[in-house]
């Protein structure tokens, strides 16, 4: 876990122009495959979810498939909204809980948002679908992935997993 003092940019030792702990983040990105950060308020997570953004979506010419759980209210679509942001998405960024799915377009990328939260049993073959093209045209953010467990196969994934450890901290764990 990252445990380095606050650089000004509310993310514990990730601002590489200010922070001597970028190297060893850097290290832990490429070897271990795995970052934790530990939030403390909706801010936090929206500048944690920007920052995931710069790491991976900004460096990668493939789209990727993030895989976010975690119970509800952790704060999973926050993390979104600020992955979002980096990207200056204008538009209100909020949960597809009831329409099941939300596009976001920048001029050079499409953003899709899924939830899978009201799902009962397994996905309709249609809902499925949209998934799966979705995955071949752009970034593809689902809430809820253990409604789809297929999804898990998937090769250009990052799996974020959000826990509450209080009312008022969240351990943001993400795995490449």
């Amino acid at each position: 876990m990252v445990n380095a003092p606050d650089c000004g940019s509310g993310i514990r030792g990730f601002n590489p122009h200010h922070s001597p702990h970028f190297f060893i983040i850097l290290t832990m990105i490429f070897f271990n495959k795995k970052m934790e950060f530990i939030s403390s308020s909706e801010k936090e997570t929206n500048k944690i979810g920007k920052k995931i953004s710069e790491i991976y979506i900004a460096t990668s010419d493939d789209p990727i498939l993030f895989l976010i759980s975690g119970e509800l209210a952790a704060g999973k679509t926050t993390l979104i909204k600020g992955m979002l942001s980096f990207f200056e998405i204008n538009e209100e960024v909020t949960s597809p809980t009831f329409s099941f799915k939300n596009t976001y377009e920048t001029k050079k990328q499409s953003f899709y948002h899924y939830d899978l939260y009201l799902v009962k049993k397994e996905l309709s073959k249609e809902q499925k679908a949209s998934i799966y093209e979705d995955i071949q045209n752009g970034h593809v953010f689902i809430e809820w992935p253990t409604k789809f467990p297929k999804l898990k196969k998937e090769k250009n994934k990052i799996i974020i997993k959000l826990k509450k450890l209080t009312n008022d901290k969240v351990k943001i764990e993400v795995i490449k």
